[in-house]
Protein backbone atom coordinates (compact mmCIF):
# COMPACT_ATOMS: atom_id res chain seq x y z
CA UNK A 1 0.00 0.00 0.00
CA UNK A 2 1.29 3.57 -0.85
CA UNK A 3 2.21 6.14 1.24
CA UNK A 4 0.29 9.44 1.18
CA UNK A 5 2.51 11.82 0.93
CA UNK A 6 3.11 14.48 3.69
CA UNK A 7 1.67 18.34 3.48
CA UNK A 8 3.32 19.77 6.04
CA UNK A 9 5.90 22.21 5.23
CA UNK A 10 8.37 22.48 7.38
CA UNK A 11 10.44 25.02 5.56
CA UNK A 12 7.67 27.67 6.88
CA UNK A 13 7.21 28.87 9.98
CA UNK A 14 3.67 28.38 11.06
CA UNK A 15 3.89 24.44 11.58
CA UNK A 16 7.07 24.58 13.28
CA UNK A 17 5.14 27.41 15.93
CA UNK A 18 1.89 25.34 16.39
CA UNK A 19 4.35 21.97 16.95
CA UNK A 20 6.77 24.06 19.43
CA UNK A 21 3.40 25.29 21.44
CA UNK A 22 1.95 21.75 21.90
CA UNK A 23 5.75 20.46 22.77
CA UNK A 24 6.02 23.29 25.43
CA UNK A 25 2.44 22.40 27.11
CA UNK A 26 2.89 18.45 26.85
CA UNK A 27 6.85 18.76 28.60
CA UNK A 28 5.43 21.85 30.74
CA UNK A 29 2.83 19.08 32.41
CA UNK A 30 5.08 16.14 32.84
CA UNK A 31 3.01 13.69 30.83
CA UNK A 32 5.13 10.71 29.26
CA UNK A 33 5.08 8.36 26.48
CA UNK A 34 1.91 6.93 27.27
CA UNK A 35 -0.01 9.92 27.05
CA UNK A 36 1.19 9.55 23.66
CA UNK A 37 -0.80 6.87 22.69
CA UNK A 38 -4.11 8.07 24.16
CA UNK A 39 -5.73 11.07 23.70
CA UNK A 40 -4.76 13.89 26.55
CA UNK A 41 -6.16 17.39 26.80
CA UNK A 42 -3.81 20.22 25.17
CA UNK A 43 -4.56 23.97 24.07
CA UNK A 44 -7.36 25.10 22.52
CA UNK A 45 -6.89 25.65 18.89
CA UNK A 46 -7.58 29.04 19.31
CA UNK A 47 -5.16 29.75 22.19
CA UNK A 48 -2.58 28.69 19.77
CA UNK A 49 -3.45 30.71 16.83
CA UNK A 50 -3.48 33.59 19.16
CA UNK A 51 -0.06 32.69 20.28
CA UNK A 52 1.41 31.78 16.94
CA UNK A 53 -0.27 34.56 15.24
CA UNK A 54 0.55 37.44 18.33
CA UNK A 55 3.72 39.06 16.47
CA UNK A 56 1.66 39.37 13.34
CA UNK A 57 4.52 37.38 11.23
CA UNK A 58 1.95 35.07 10.91
CA UNK A 59 -1.14 35.30 9.27
CA UNK A 60 -4.09 33.70 10.13
CA UNK A 61 -4.72 31.68 6.86
CA UNK A 62 -0.88 30.98 6.82
CA UNK A 63 -1.77 29.31 10.88
CA UNK A 64 -5.12 27.28 9.51
CA UNK A 65 -3.52 26.13 6.57
CA UNK A 66 -0.73 24.31 8.41
CA UNK A 67 -2.80 23.64 11.18
CA UNK A 68 -4.79 21.78 8.85
CA UNK A 69 -1.61 20.08 7.30
CA UNK A 70 -0.50 19.01 10.35
CA UNK A 71 -3.60 16.82 11.20
CA UNK A 72 -3.98 15.65 7.76
CA UNK A 73 -0.40 14.53 8.37
CA UNK A 74 -1.29 13.10 11.65
CA UNK A 75 0.81 14.71 13.54
CA UNK A 76 -1.69 16.33 15.68
CA UNK A 77 -5.67 15.97 16.59
CA UNK A 78 -8.34 17.70 17.96
CA UNK A 79 -10.65 16.66 20.72
CA UNK A 80 -13.06 15.75 22.40
CA UNK A 81 -14.94 13.72 19.62
CA UNK A 82 -18.07 12.51 19.58
CA UNK A 83 -20.39 10.57 17.08
CA UNK A 84 -22.63 11.89 14.69
CA UNK A 85 -26.07 10.66 15.31
CA UNK A 86 -28.40 9.84 11.88
CA UNK A 87 -30.83 12.58 11.40
CA UNK A 88 -34.52 10.19 11.23
CA UNK A 89 -35.76 12.58 8.87
CA UNK A 90 -32.44 12.17 6.32
CA UNK A 91 -32.14 9.65 3.53
CA UNK A 92 -28.47 9.62 4.34
CA UNK A 93 -27.28 6.75 6.84
CA UNK A 94 -24.06 7.78 8.04
CA UNK A 95 -22.29 4.46 10.25
CA UNK A 96 -19.79 4.55 12.58
CA UNK A 97 -18.97 8.73 11.89
CA UNK A 98 -17.23 10.83 14.35
CA UNK A 99 -16.16 14.04 14.43
CA UNK A 100 -14.23 16.78 16.74
CA UNK A 101 -15.41 19.38 19.26
CA UNK A 102 -12.06 20.83 18.73
CA UNK A 103 -11.73 22.35 22.52
CA UNK A 104 -8.76 20.89 22.67
CA UNK A 105 -5.62 20.11 20.51
CA UNK A 106 -2.53 17.33 20.98
CA UNK A 107 0.42 15.80 19.53
CA UNK A 108 0.27 11.95 18.20
CA UNK A 109 3.56 10.16 18.65
CA UNK A 110 5.02 10.75 15.32
CA UNK A 111 4.06 14.53 16.50
CA UNK A 112 5.74 14.49 18.95
CA UNK A 113 9.20 13.26 17.61
CA UNK A 114 8.53 16.11 14.80
CA UNK A 115 8.08 19.06 17.14
CA UNK A 116 11.77 17.64 18.80
CA UNK A 117 13.05 17.94 15.58
CA UNK A 118 11.98 20.93 14.05
CA UNK A 119 12.90 24.62 15.06
CA UNK A 120 10.88 27.94 14.39
CA UNK A 121 13.54 30.25 12.95
CA UNK A 122 16.53 31.69 15.36
CA UNK A 123 17.20 35.22 15.61
CA UNK A 124 20.00 36.80 14.77
CA UNK A 125 21.85 37.27 18.37
CA UNK A 126 22.98 41.20 17.35
CA UNK A 127 19.20 41.75 15.34
CA UNK A 128 17.40 45.13 16.76
CA UNK A 129 13.79 46.78 14.92
CA UNK A 130 13.28 49.98 14.70
CA UNK A 131 9.43 50.42 14.59
CA UNK A 132 7.39 53.20 14.54
CA UNK A 133 3.94 53.65 13.09
CA UNK A 134 0.44 54.79 13.87
CA UNK A 135 -1.40 52.60 16.74
CA UNK A 136 -5.37 53.12 15.89
CA UNK A 137 -5.91 50.08 18.14
CA UNK A 138 -4.13 52.01 21.34
CA UNK A 139 -6.82 53.12 24.00
CA UNK A 140 -4.52 56.29 24.42
CA UNK A 141 -5.06 56.51 20.22
CA UNK A 142 -8.66 56.12 19.82
CA UNK A 143 -10.01 59.63 18.55
CA UNK A 144 -6.34 60.59 17.78
CA UNK A 145 -2.93 59.15 15.99
CA UNK A 146 -0.49 58.18 18.29
CA UNK A 147 2.75 58.21 17.37
CA UNK A 148 5.74 56.22 18.67
CA UNK A 149 8.98 54.76 17.72
CA UNK A 150 10.55 51.56 19.59
CA UNK A 151 13.96 50.95 19.24
CA UNK A 152 14.26 47.18 20.39
CA UNK A 153 17.29 44.89 21.58
CA UNK A 154 16.80 40.93 20.96
CA UNK A 155 18.15 41.09 24.40
CA UNK A 156 15.78 39.16 26.69
CA UNK A 157 16.39 41.44 29.60
CA UNK A 158 16.12 44.58 27.11
CA UNK A 159 12.99 43.28 25.88
CA UNK A 160 10.94 43.02 28.97
CA UNK A 161 11.64 46.25 30.12
CA UNK A 162 10.52 47.46 27.44
CA UNK A 163 7.50 45.72 28.17
CA UNK A 164 7.38 47.17 31.85
CA UNK A 165 7.79 50.98 30.17
CA UNK A 166 5.58 50.34 27.32
CA UNK A 167 2.12 48.64 29.14
CA UNK A 168 1.73 51.29 31.22
CA UNK A 169 1.45 53.63 28.42
CA UNK A 170 -0.37 51.88 25.93
CA UNK A 171 -3.23 50.59 28.10
CA UNK A 172 -5.40 52.83 29.54
CA UNK A 173 -7.75 50.13 31.69
CA UNK A 174 -6.22 49.43 35.01
CA UNK A 175 -7.62 45.88 35.34
CA UNK A 176 -6.28 44.78 31.97
CA UNK A 177 -2.96 47.13 32.36
CA UNK A 178 -2.19 45.22 35.74
CA UNK A 179 -2.91 41.50 34.41
CA UNK A 180 -0.47 42.29 31.42
CA UNK A 181 1.85 43.53 33.73
CA UNK A 182 1.40 40.33 36.51
CA UNK A 183 2.05 38.00 33.32
CA UNK A 184 4.80 39.68 32.19
CA UNK A 185 6.36 38.75 35.59
CA UNK A 186 5.54 35.49 34.85
CA UNK A 187 7.11 34.93 31.77
CA UNK A 188 10.39 36.77 33.38
CA UNK A 189 10.31 34.38 36.03
CA UNK A 190 9.65 31.45 33.75
CA UNK A 191 12.30 28.33 34.41
CA UNK A 192 12.66 27.05 31.63
CA UNK A 193 12.13 26.68 27.95
CA UNK A 194 8.86 24.52 27.93
CA UNK A 195 6.95 26.38 30.94
CA UNK A 196 7.93 29.84 28.68
CA UNK A 197 6.00 29.34 25.74
CA UNK A 198 2.65 28.26 27.87
CA UNK A 199 2.95 32.04 30.00
CA UNK A 200 3.74 33.84 26.86
CA UNK A 201 0.46 32.56 25.10
CA UNK A 202 -1.11 33.59 28.88
CA UNK A 203 1.08 37.39 28.21
CA UNK A 204 -0.69 37.46 25.03
CA UNK A 205 -3.88 36.78 26.31
CA UNK A 206 -3.52 39.20 28.51
CA UNK A 207 -2.84 41.92 26.21
CA UNK A 208 -6.56 41.19 24.59
CA UNK A 209 -7.16 43.94 21.42
CA UNK A 210 -3.46 45.79 22.46
CA UNK A 211 -1.21 42.84 20.59
CA UNK A 212 -0.94 44.90 17.67
CA UNK A 213 0.86 47.82 19.31
CA UNK A 214 3.33 45.27 20.67
CA UNK A 215 3.80 43.13 17.70
CA UNK A 216 7.40 44.33 17.24
CA UNK A 217 8.40 43.21 20.72
CA UNK A 218 6.30 39.76 20.57
CA UNK A 219 7.73 38.98 17.45
CA UNK A 220 11.65 38.79 19.09
CA UNK A 221 10.43 37.44 22.41
CA UNK A 222 8.78 34.33 20.47
CA UNK A 223 11.52 33.93 18.34
CA UNK A 224 14.13 33.92 21.53
CA UNK A 225 12.33 31.31 23.23
CA UNK A 226 11.37 29.04 20.71
CA UNK A 227 14.97 29.04 19.51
Amino acid sequence: MAHRKPTTDFQQEAPKRILAALLADFRERNLTAQDLHRTYQGISPDEIKQGCCADGEISEVDFDLAFQNLEQDDLIDTGPKERVLNDPNSGVLMIGFVTSKREYTFLSEEGYKAATRVRPLRPHLNQHLHFSGTFHQSPIGVGDHVIQTLNISSKDAELFDQLRREIPLQIAEPERKELALQRLAELEKAPDKPSRMDRYLQFVGALGDHITVFSPVLTLLMRSFLS
